[in-house]
């Protein structure tokens, strides 16, 4: 097993388990199979761009800050992070409500 297949393996269940997201959910947001995603996180599979860009995506890590953090880059992600930002998890733009406002008068509000 490589030593950068497990690094990137335990910042992915890092930031999965920060998000407060089990292996189905966030296998199933990035598109592959639940048991590939553990093998991920075990250090096991050999993940292709496309899969670890998906998984990125889902967790709301960019692939380029995974890779760079796994291989050991300063400052590339803050995993003491992980766990602050679990509280508030990111919602895609595309996600969010665009409901209108209203106000406790029930009128509307910008």
């Amino acid at each position: 097993m490589s030593e950068l297949r497990s690094a990137l393996g335990r910042i992915i269940k890092t930031f999965r388990k920060a998000r407060r997201l089990s292996q189905d959910e966030l296998a199933l947001r990035a598109g592959v199979d639940r048991g590939y995603l553990g093998a991920i996180e075990s250090g096991q599979a050999n993940p292709t761009v496309d899969k670890l860009d998906a998984i990125g995506e889902a967790l709301g890590v960019r692939f380029g800050s995974l890779i760079a953090s796994a291989a050991g880059v300063p400052g590339a992600l803050d995993l003491s992070q992980a766990d602050a930002e679990a509280a508030v998890p990111a919602i895609p733009a595309h996600r969010r409500s665009s409901a209108p406002r209203v106000s406790p008068d029930g009128a509307l509000a910008n």
